[in-house]
């Protein structure tokens, strides 16, 4: 049964998910290309870690969570919760096996995700990997006219006027900001560092307050200036995350968690928090302030349990850590 949340709750949540959480890829994204640009290696070193970093563990996580469906199909008692057409892993056929490593269509959504569906950004970055010796080029040597160009691509598919299933766009434009953060990332830093945080927090919180306005309304427009709000958030995390840096003790916890943050994002979805959240709707009371109290616990209760999990599995089978992390550790 569908449950209504009040609309603070819906605002709240989608501050957090889709505002603040939605910088996730799109940093991945920036920081992926900036150390392909800032570390270029030969090219049997390069192939090398990315078949190691990007397809071993692309190939390991959707053979788990394959078998995580199949497992959970197979009794009675956790079959009710597993029930989407294309996730029977027992009626699947020839095709359905290549859908679920490149892509399948989705009927809530105008664009391919695989089975693990976080790992359309794998499936990307390693196409935008194959063609980085071209964005380089471009960089260098037309980079106005490049950044020109993607970004108006960018635009156009955000604004629907061309079919982009695999969400080439924006993605291609964040990787791109990782080639031109080689050479003005000390300039950027220098620009954000000079702004005072009272400014910046409340420019911020007026186009944040604008953004989702236009979205709560289903405003066209929302879409676009939702991407625009991406990038200033992103600014603003970096602008945080160097004061953070500062502080000896907040760097040693951060990085502490670093190591697991390929886990996390890895292994949350789709089969960890569906079970999470599943649950939490069968004993937890779902209405006014207590679906907000059941998002932020069950957020917090995936992340908990897969540190856990990922330290453990660290510790006993460090070697099978290395593989599904990607040697990220």
């Amino acid at each position: 049964m569908a449950v209504t949340a009040p609309l603070y709750v819906e605002i709240i949540r989608h501050l957090i998910a889709n505002v603040w959480g939605g910088i996730a890829v799109p940093l991945f994204f920036i920081i992926s290309g900036y150390l392909f640009a800032a570390k270029p290696k030969p090219a049997k070193v390069t192939v090398k870690s990315k078949f190691q970093g990007i397809v071993v563990p692309y190939i390991l996580w959707t053979l788990i969570t394959a078998a995580l469906f199949f497992a959970a199909q197979s009794f009675a008692f956790t079959r009710p919760y597993f029930t989407q057409e294309q996730n029977i892993i027992r009626s699947w056929k020839a095709v359905d096996v290549i859908k679920a490593f490149f892509g399948r269509t989705q009927p809530d959504a105008d664009y391919y995700h695989p089975l693990v569906y976080q790992f359309w950004y794998l499936r990307n970055l390693l196409v935008f990997f194959c063609i980085s010796p071209l964005i380089k080029i471009a960089v260098q040597k037309t980079p106005f006219f490049y950044l020109a160009l993607i970004l108006s691509a960018t635009i156009l598919r955000l604004a629907g006027l061309f079919p982009d299933p695999f969400w080439i766009f924006p993605a291609l434009f964040y990787f791109s900001l990782g080639f031109y953060a080689v050479r003005h990332i000390q300039g950027v830093l220098n620009a954000l560092d000079s702004l005072r945080w009272r400014d910046a927090l409340s420019g911020y919180a007026v186009f944040t307050a604008v953004c989702m306005y236009l979205s709560f309304t289903e405003n066209p427009a929302a879409v676009i200036i939702g991407f625009l709000n991406t990038i200033l958030t992103i600014l603003l995390a970096v602008k945080a995350a160097g004061n953070a840096c500062k502080n000896e003790k907040a760097y040693s916890i951060l990085s502490g968690l670093s190591a697991y943050s390929f886990w996390i994002y890895a292994a949350h979805a789709p089969f960890i928090s569906a079970v999470v959240s599943k649950l939490s709707v069968q004993f937890f009371p779902m209405h006014g302030a207590l679906i907000l109290i059941q998002f932020f616990g069950t957020s917090l209760l995936c992340i908990v349990l897969l540190v856990c999990i990922g330290a453990s599995i660290r510790k006993i089978y460090p070697k099978l850590f290395f593989l599904l992390t990607g040697g990220r550790i």
